[in-house]
């Protein structure tokens, strides 16, 4: 987690305002703002999951590393 726990944070803070920004700014009847919008949440989503996936990789081999070294 160390190495990737703060850039998958700070990519889905990143993700999430363009898409908050854009639903602030108005989604207009183009189909390419509303496919902009939903890629910026899905990608968001994709970053706070990758996020967990690692603290639940680190932890997994820490307490793997503690087994093995008793």
């Amino acid at each position: 987690m160390e190495r990737y726990g703060k850039w998958n944070l700070l990519g889905a803070a990143a993700f999430l305002s363009v898409g908050i920004f854009s639903l602030v700014k108005g989604v207009g009847p183009e189909w390419y703002s509303y496919v902009t919008v939903v890629v910026a949440f899905l990608a968001s989503a994709a970053w706070i999951f990758r996020f967990v996936y690692e603290v639940r990789k680190s932890k997994t081999e820490e307490s793997s590393d503690r087994a093995s070294s008793t």
